[in-house]
């Protein structure tokens, strides 16, 4: 299944890759309201404590806090993903994908076309996790992209 999920993210996303900038990432807000922890880049594991590539950008929030679409979109994948546990995938126009990891509950499944501020699920700590957290990635080409460049702020 991991497998399946990581092929259908590779071949959907190598189709057009956008060049991805403030600009042309208007339209997305902010998936969660909270402090922004880990960055994106090389960081230390907070598990494995051995230096890997950090994908995305973890925003810190409440157990159950509700999770938003950060634009709108059709959901790709829906359910249990090993580290990321409970997780959402939602690609939008580009084709660029967003990753939303670790979700207490899942709102929404695949096939479900997805309003920009919509609810998809609920802020947990599943899967490779040390606490609650949204781990956000923002996926262009096939390629993890630093999400900071599309969101607000």
């Amino acid at each position: 299944m991991a497998i399946l999920i990581e092929n259908l993210i590779a071949d959907e996303l190598r189709k057009s890759a956008p060049d991805l900038t403030k600009e042309s990432g208007q339209g997305f807000i902010m998936p969660i309201e909270g402090r922004l922890g880990s960055g994106f880049g090389p960081r230390k594991h907070p598990i494995f404590g051995t230096m890997r590539q950090h994908n995305g950008v973890d925003i810190g929030c409440v157990r159950g806090q509700p999770i938003w679409a950060a634009k709108a979109g059709k959901v790709l994948f829906a359910g249990w993903k090993n580290g990321y546990g409970n997780v959402v995938l939602i690609e939008h126009e580009g084709p660029v994908v967003t990753v939303y990891a670790h979700q207490e509950e899942v709102n929404v499944s695949s096939g479900y076309r997805i309003d920009k501020g919509e609810v998809l699920g609920r802020c947990g700590s599943t899967g490779w996790s040390t606490g609650p957290h949204l781990h956000f990635e923002l996926r262009s080409g096939g390629e993890a992209k630093d999400p900071m460049i599309v969101l607000p702020g």
